[in-house]
């Protein structure tokens, strides 16, 4: 959706309220579902994945700012009613029903938050259930107290910007508990820096986790909660791990019969396929919007040989997700993939490398656009179109 602010914004508008009304009393969603044929919610999923009801926030505090349009807020949305999790089920799948409860999309994104807020770690930190982003690590949070490293990020980041729109609203107790909150996760956060990167998770008994991984090399940076120095460090050690000759893997290494543990039903994919090793575009691609912010904050301290070749880097790492780089003689027949279409994953296990996957996927080509977009230096900022100074500036 996030493409559609500049392209559509009424379809952009509409869509953000269409996915507030898949959020039940409790403020947990439905992480997927089916319109029924007679309108309305049909067959859904509700389970214990820790991320899915925090994208409405995030999603909302954007729209809110780079379109204008703050009356989407107290647009009233209803919720949903049905059955909860069975104790020690992953989930179940139903038709729930609508509940004669409703709130606004402010409501409903508040709702969201607190979810998240009580239901947080040992260590500080949100609970992981049975998966992040990443819904393959299934098994981590077995007992209950595995926590998600990479949604402290996220839940730091929606918990700040959140609090700003609080406060344009005069809800300054929210905002105030909101911004505490945050900093006491940025803290905890701080802390679980080792070498060069962050753990992927804690586990129930406090051992971190870690590999190479996409999402924990990009959002320490997309979440402003590091410093430069930091942040440069955490993209590189990533990049180190996971960028190859001609295209950028989610995580490496791949989970398989003999991995130390396996994760989850990440397990069940192929060596390299998908999640499992692969490259997974709209995971990836963050790698790249953090780049651009990294150079985007050396040109404003001064230093802009460092902004143009952190930029440049930027550009590299997306040309290999893109199918671009898929496309000549030598690699297009292994791709096996129209080149117009950003897949969701290229394969890279043995005797899989360099095979397309999943085409047609909406959330990686909007993660694609929306890394261009951070390229070319082009914004949209309450309802106007801004292209950044330099985007036209000659490469030094």
């Amino acid at each position: 959706v996030l493409p559609l602010f500049a392209l559509h914004p009424k379809l952009a508008r509409r869509q953000i309220l269409l996915h507030a009304s898949q959020q039940f009393l409790e403020g947990d969603v439905l992480q997927w579902w089916h319109p029924a044929a007679a309108g309305g919610t049909g067959l859904g999923a509700r389970n214990n994945a820790s991320d899915p009801h925090l994208w409405l926030p995030y999603l909302t505090v954007r729209y809110a700012r780079q379109t204008g349009d703050r009356a989407i807020l107290d647009e009233t949305v209803p919720y949903l009613e049905g059955p909860p999790i069975p104790p020690g089920a992953e989930g179940i799948n139903f038709v729930p029903r609508p509940s004669r409860d409703q709130g606004s999309l402010y409501d409903h994104c508040c709702r969201a938050i607190d979810f998240t807020l009580r239901r947080m770690g040992p260590h500080g930190l949100p609970l992981l259930g049975s998966g992040d982003w990443n819904d393959g690590l299934s098994h981590f949070g077995d007992g209950g107290a595995g926590e998600s490293v990479w949604l402290g990020f996220f839940l730091y980041d929606t918990l700040v910007r959140f609090a700003e729109l609080a406060r344009t609203r005069d809800d300054e107790a929210r905002a105030d508990r909101y911004a505490e909150r945050a900093e006491q996760i940025r803290l905890r956060l701080d802390g679980m820096w080792h070498q060069d990167r962050y753990p992927r998770l804690v586990e129930s008994n406090g051992d971190a986790v870690s590999w190479f991984d996409a999402l924990m090399g990009s959002w320490p940076v997309l979440s402003g909660a590091v410093g430069f120095e930091r942040g440069r460090s955490t993209v590189e050690a990533a990049l180190t791990g996971l960028e190859r000759e001609h295209q950028v893997l989610l995580l490496t290494p791949w989970f398989g019969e003999h991995s130390p543990r396996v994760p989850g039903k990440i397990a069940d994919y192929p060596p390299g396929v998908r999640e499992n090793g692969g490259q997974y575009s709209h995971g990836s691609s963050w790698l790249v919007d953090a780049l651009v912010l990294l150079s985007d904050a050396a040109r404003a301290s001064g230093s802009l040989r460092l902004a143009d070749n952190l930029h440049h880097r930027a550009f590299e790492v997306w040309r290999k997700i893109s199918p671009l780089d898929k496309v000549g003689p030598e690699r297009f027949d292994n791709y096996g993939l129209a080149p117009h279409q950003q897949p969701a994953d290229i394969y890279f296990g043995p005797g899989y490398e360099g095979r397309g996957g999943w085409s047609w996927y909406t959330g990686a080509a909007a993660r694609m656009l929306m890394a261009a977009y951070a390229l070319l230096g082009v914004r949209l900022e309450g309802g106007e179109l801004v292209v950044a100074p330099e985007a036209f500036a000659p490469e030094r």
